[in-house]
């Protein structure tokens, strides 16, 4: 028998916020710092590197 209720395990993971930042650069290796206004000296520092014509994405989550 099934039941009436959506399976909702992967939903206790979602953020409860998304923030999305596009920011024109160079081709080439760059280092991305983010500081969170809410956790004072906490930051976090990737390198990403942009192909010619390409793009990079860097993922950053929030200490908690």
């Amino acid at each position: 028998a099934a039941l009436d209720e959506p399976d909702t395990r992967s939903w206790t993971m979602m953020p409860g916020q998304v923030l999305v930042a596009r920011v024109p650069v160079a081709p080439g290796a760059h280092t991305v710092e983010v500081e969170f206004a809410g956790a004072p000296g906490v930051r976090r520092v990737a390198t990403v590197n942009v192909a010619p014509g390409g793009f990079g994405a860097v993922v950053v989550t929030e200490p908690r």
